[in-house]
């Protein structure tokens, strides 16, 4: 089982711990009735013996941290050592945490690992009908019509060679290799593929609910996702917050026959627009202090996800927009919520024909 930082933050939560903030190395954990304290996040199989324990806590006070171990099962050293408040941690075969002392016991699920990079080769190639290179260009002029000022290797962050094995792994027909590079032959088959194969964006998804308007929820989101990556010393734009779902949808595409209705009896208020969707580097739990109620993710209005795909920043500046997920993400999310939207995921599709030039 991989050490998933996701289900790490899934199994906190659903303990009722508060996440004020979270990067990923380290993570501010509210307690009740003080302050937030904030745990450097020590990812390893397993803990042994109580002199690791007290190695890494020397490392973490260097910079006035606690420790929270990742660890897939919770060894009698790291029972003894969270007895003290100090160290936290997330077991995650065993399902259980524990923070300032308290645990909190269930039973856990493997998540399966998704081939990121290969679905953003897709993504990337899809992004423009001009020929992209594998790895470095022989000279700059070649680039010229390219939407990437980079090759295929950089973009997805892989060597050269290892695009060369991702390539091969694309659906036969897709692609072509041409004089300039390479290109997508068949759009609709990538597309398709792309479609079949791709698992979302995985990592942290926290699900809120809420009667405000909309555009004051996005407000909202965008605000304490930028307020999370303050919290941890870094400024509000490391936050690299990305729109997604309906508000990533181009304008025209939007229509006005996704407006809320409210459902039949006791049926809850229902926006078939979906929820609100942003994804940033960094996440938190500080809705609730704003009149959000944590809810199942079928129910949410608001969704802040901290993604585990780490091509997604990349795949939607090739699409040309650095503040929205590419189209292809767009559709997952549409298609993959309480209100799967599946006409408005099929108009962004023919929507990012015509905007590549593709045939």
């Amino acid at each position: 089982m991989s050490l998933d930082l996701g289900t790490a933050f899934d199994i906190l939560l659903d303990s009722g711990v508060e996440v004020v903030g979270g990067d990923g190395e380290r993570v501010l954990i509210g307690r009740l009735g003080s302050r937030a304290l904030r745990y450097k996040i020590v990812v390893t199989k397993r803990v042994e013996d109580s002199e690791r324990v007290l190695s890494d806590l020397e490392v973490a006070a260097q910079r006035g941290d606690l420790l929270l171990y990742l660890v897939e099962r919770a060894s009698d050293a790291l029972w003894q050592a969270a007895e003290t408040g100090d160290v936290a941690f997330v077991a995650v075969r065993d399902r259980l945490c524990s923070v300032a002392g308290r645990t909190w016991p269930e039973q856990v699920e493997e998540p399966s690992r998704p081939n990121f990079r290969l679905c953003a080769l897709a993504r990337v190639l899809l992004s423009t009908s001009t020929p992209l290179f594998q790895g470095a260009p022989r000279s700059r002029a070649q680039l010229r019509g390219a939407s990437l000022g980079s090759s295929l290797a950089r973009t997805i962050g892989v060597s050269q060679p290892h695009v060369s094995v991702l390539l091969r792994q694309l659906p036969i027909g897709s692609v072509e290799q041409v004089a300039g590079g390479w290109e997508v032959s068949n759009f609709d088959r990538l597309w398709d593929w792309h479609k079949s194969v791709y698992t979302g964006p995985g990592g942290i998804r926290i699900a809120w609910r809420s009667d405000r308007k909309r555009t004051s929820q996005l407000n909202d989101l965008r605000k304490v996702a930028g307020d999370a990556a303050v919290a941890l010393n870094h400024g509000r734009k490391a936050a690299r917050i990305l729109l997604s779902g309906f508000e990533a949808v181009p304008a025209p595409l939007r229509g006005t026959d996704h407006t809320p209705v409210v459902g039949l009896g006791e049926q809850p208020l229902v926006d078939f627009r979906g929820p609100v969707t942003i994804f940033s580097r960094y996440i938190t739990s500080s809705l609730t202090e704003m009149r959000y109620t944590r809810c199942p993710q079928i129910d949410a209005t608001v969704q802040l996800v901290q993604p585990a795909d780490p091509t997604v920043y990349s795949t939607a500046a090739a699409w040309g927009n650095e503040g929205r997920t590419d189209p292809l993400v767009t559709a997952w999310e549409l298609t993959h919520g309480a209100q799967a939207n599946q006409s408005q995921a099929a108009g962004l599709r023919e929507w990012a024909r015509a905007y590549t030039h593709h045939s």
